[in-house]
C-alpha cells in the first residue's frame, strides 16, 4: 500500500522502472485516486468488479452451511449491508461475526468495530489485553497510532516513531492513573502486535503498520468522532459564536479538506447517522 505522502515519489519510481525494463509487464492494483499512475501506452484498464450475489451467497454458504439462508436474507434486504458484502473483506468479517452468534451492524464503522471485538474477546488475547502492560487501553495506543499515520499521509510508521508516540501516549496515560509506572513503550507495542490488529513489516525497512487499511482507517475514524464530539459540546456551552465558528472552521482546514481523511469522515457520517443526538449533530 502506497502512502499519500509517497505518492510523488512512488510515481517516479514506477516511471523508472519502465523505462529500465520496456519488455516487462506491469500491473499496478489501486483504489479509485484522482492521481493516475504514470504508465506510458498503457493498452487496458479494468475495474474490479464487486461480488456478484451468486459468489456471494457460495462464499457464506461453504462458511456457515445451515445457517446461510438466515445471513443471505438479512444482506440482501438491507441495503447498506447488501452494498457493503460486496467487497470481499466485509463480506469475510460479516460472516464471522455471524459464525459468532452476533448481530450484523448495519455500518462500515460498526462491522469494524464488532470485528475488533471479535479480537479482544478471543481467549488467545484476551487476558494478555486486560493485563500488564496494556490493562484493556489497546484502543487509545491504536487510535493515537492511526490518527498520526493517517494525518502524514502514511499507512506505516518507522520502529523508532512508533516506539516514541507509545511512549508519549503511556506517559499521558499513567498521569491519568490508567496504566502503571513499570510499564515500557517496547512492552506495549510488542502486546499490540502479538495481540492485536498492529503488524511488524522488516522489508524494505523495519516499521509497523495495521494489519488492513480499513483498521487504520477505523481508528482515525475513531479519533475524529472524539475531536468532533469535543467540537459540538464546546461550540454547545459557548456563547462566543464567532469562538465557535473560527473552532469549526480550524476543524474543516485540518481533517475536511485533507484528502487523507475522507474515508475516516465517510466512516462517521455513517454511523452518526444511527446513533445518540449528539453524535447525529456532530455528523
Amino acid at each position: 500500500e502506497i502512502a499519500e505522502a509517497d505518492m510523488q515519489r512512488a510515481s517516479t519510481a514506477l516511471g523508472a522502472l519502465v523505462r529500465d525494463y520496456r519488455a516487462a509487464g506491469v500491473l499496478v492494483s489501486t483504489r479509485v485516486h484522482q492521481v493516475t499512475p504514470p504508465l506510458p501506452g498503457t493498452t487496458i484498464r479494468t475495474r474490479l468488479r464487486s461480488l456478484t450475489p451468486r459468489q456471494r451467497a457460495e462464499y457464506v454458504s461453504s462458511r456457515l452451511l445451515d445457517q446461510a439462508p438466515n445471513l443471505l436474507w438479512k444482506l440482501s434486504n438491507d441495503p447498506v449491508l447488501d452494498d457493503l458484502t460486496r467487497t470481499p473483506f466485509f463480506l469475510a468479517e460479516v460472516v464471522s461475526i455471524a459464525a459468532a452468534g452476533k448481530d450484523i451492524p448495519k455500518t462500515k464503522m460498526g462491522v469494524l468495530r464488532e470485528v475488533i471485538h471479535l479480537v479482544e474477546s478471543d481467549p488467545a488475547h484476551r487476558s494478555a489485553l486486560e493485563g500488564s502492560p496494556l490493562f484493556g487501553q489497546a484502543g487509545a495506543y491504536l487510535t493515537v497510532l492511526a490518527s498520526t499515520m493517517t494525518s502524514k499521509g502514511q499507512t506505516q510508521l518507522g520502529d523508532s516513531e512508533t516506539r516514541q508516540i507509545l511512549i508519549r501516549t503511556h506517559s499521558k496515560m499513567r498521569l491519568e492513573e490508567q496504566s502503571d509506572s513499570t510499564t515500557t513503550g517496547l512492552q506495549v507495542l510488542d502486546a499490540l502486535t502479538s495481540h492485536h490488529v498492529l503488524e511488524k513489516l522488516e522489508y524494505p525497512l523495519s516499521a509497523h503498520r495495521f494489519e488492513h487499511q480499513q483498521l487504520q482507517e477505523f481508528y482515525a475514524a475513531e479519533f475524529l468522532k472524539k475531536e468532533l464530539l469535543e467540537l459540538t459540546a464546546r461550540s454547545n456551552a459557548s456563547l462566543d459564536a464567532l469562538a465557535a465558528s473560527e473552532r469549526a472552521e480550524a476543524f474543516k482546514v485540518q481533517y475536511i479538506n485533507e484528502s487523507a481523511w475522507t474515508e475516516p469522515l465517510h466512516m462517521i457520517a455513517s454511523d452518526s447517522s444511527a446513533g445518540s443526538k449528539d453524535e447525529v449533530r456532530a455528523g
